[in-house]
């Protein structure tokens, strides 16, 4: 990395929180989805249903985009500065902008 340009990075965070609320709020089907996904992780001392607070926003089948924000440095003049723009909204409008496939219709945008 130490040929690397800082003016030449691009930086992308992806904030994400569970789709529920709670592990109650889940359908039985979801309730015992989660179950099977995390029977192999889940410490011996933690239910599911506190594991679901814990981790669901961060688990892809369980989680759901709440921001995206992009960062990159510039000059100006002589001074180097770090230019962020971030785009929250509900989570089919903020990946919607993202989305770099054609459409049906074939546009892009």
């Amino acid at each position: 990395m130490q040929h690397i340009h800082t003016d030449n990075l691009l930086f992308i965070d992806i904030e994400t929180v569970s789709e529920k609320a709670s592990f109650n709020h889940l359908t039985e089907e979801w309730q015992q989805l989660w179950t099977e996904k995390t029977q192999r992780i889940l410490p011996e001392d933690v239910a599911p249903q506190q594991f679901y607070e814990q981790r669901a926003g961060v688990m892809a089948e369980f989680s759901k985009v709440v921001c995206i924000s992009i960062g990159y440095f510039r000059y100006e003049g002589a001074t180097m500065q770090l230019r962020i723009k971030s785009f929250y909204d509900a989570e089919e409008k903020i990946t919607a902008k993202f989305n770099c496939y054609p459409k049906p219709n074939g546009n892009t945008k």
